[in-house]
C-alpha cells in the first residue's frame, strides 16, 4: 500500500512539474507581430533606415515602421481600392506619386475622413496611429 501511495505520489509531482515548467516555458517566449499589412493585400518592399524613398509613378507609397523587423514596410497602392490597414502604429509617412489628378483620402476608425490629398510627389510624415483605412482615388 506504501508503495503503490508513493508511485502515485511520484507521477502526480512529475506531472506537476511538467505542467509548471510547459507553463513556465509558454509564458517567457516572446512573440513578434505580424508587422504592418494592408488588405486587400499588397506585398510590402523593405526599405533601410536612411535609404531614400523611391515611389514608383502612379503609385500612392505608404510607409509603416516594422519594429520586429528594424525596417520600413513599404506598400505602393497602385489600383484603386480603399486599403485597411493593420499594425500601422506611430509615425511613418506618405509619398503620393500618382498620375491623373486623383484626391487620396485617409478614414479613422469610424470611416471619419481624417486628411484629404491630391499627389505633390512629396514625403509627408504623419502618425499612422487614428488612420484605419485609405482610398488612393
Amino acid at each position: 500500500m506504501r508503495l503503490k501511495r508513493s508511485l502515485l505520489a511520484l507521477a502526480g509531482t512529475a506531472a506537476l512539474a511538467l505542467t509548471t515548467l510547459g507553463t513556465g516555458t509558454a509564458a517567457h517566449a516572446t512573440t513578434a507581430s505580424p508587422g504592418p499589412s494592408v488588405s486587400p493585400y499588397v506585398k510590402p518592399r523593405a526599405l533601410g533606415v536612411g535609404v531614400p524613398i523611391a515611389c514608383p509613378t502612379g503609385s500612392l507609397c505608404v510607409g509603416a515602421w516594422d519594429a520586429d523587423a528594424s525596417v520600413w514596410k513599404v506598400f505602393d497602392l497602385d489600383a484603386c481600392n480603399r486599403y485597411y490597414l493593420s499594425y500601422f502604429n506611430d509615425s511613418g509617412w506618405y509619398f503620393d506619386n500618382q498620375t491623373g489628378g486623383v484626391t487620396s483620402t485617409f478614414y479613422g476608425r469610424n470611416s471619419n475622413v481624417l486628411r484629404t490629398f491630391t499627389p505633390d510627389s512629396t514625403r509627408h510624415d504623419l502618425d499612422w496611429t487614428p488612420v484605419w483605412s485609405i482610398r488612393n482615388c
